[in-house]
């Protein structure tokens, strides 16, 4: 391999005898480097074809990882219709027992009415029935929420890993080409 040194000699003898602007035009024209590492066109039409294959293979793991995706949320919609399901029937159950509840309290009021002396207690009887009752009310929004909260995390959680497959397996194939 020739040295820098040896390149600036053969530089400054080349501009003595051509002159300064053809000698730099031959030096641009000669490689820096070892004939060695300048690739054949054989060598690049290797490489190209190699890249190809490995491109080709890309592009399956993608098609497939957007098939694997596109089941994943076909499941967690199924998921959510079947929350949505059981949703709908605690809500049919908690009118019924709502309703259930405000016929005791009908009752009870008659009884209020046909016995003074029991009025007090009663009453407290039944405030206590309002307070369990809005508990309960309470009690199932938190359910609620909490179960939206997690079905939404969950899925979120499911497509972010997906999707940073995907981008990790388009950024290699970008990097590739």
């Amino acid at each position: 391999m020739i040295s820098a040194s040896d390149r600036l000699k053969l530089h400054e003898r080349l501009a003595e005898t051509l002159g300064q602007p053809q000698a730099g035009t031959l030096m641009e024209l000669l490689p820096a480097t070892s004939w060695d590492d300048i690739a054949t066109r054989q060598q690049l039409a290797q490489l190209g074809t190699e890249l190809n294959g490995q491109r080709a293979l890309d592009s399956a793991q993608v098609r497939l990882d957007f098939a694997t995706t596109r089941d994943d949320v076909a499941k967690a919609r199924a998921e959510i219709a079947s929350l949505a399901g059981e949703t709908a029937q605690l809500r049919i159950e908690l009118k019924a027992d709502v309703a259930k509840v405000r016929d005791e309290v009908g009752q009870m009021q008659g009884q209020f009415a046909r016995i003074d002396n029991q009025f007090g207690a009663v009453r407290n009887d039944f405030e206590a029935i309002r307070v369990d009752m809005a508990t309960l009310r309470v009690d199932m929004a938190t359910l609620r929420a909490e179960l939206t909260h997690g079905l939404n995390r969950g899925l979120m959680i499911q497509t972010g890993t997906n999707l940073m497959a995907v981008i990790a397996i388009v950024g290699l194939v970008l990097t590739l080409l």
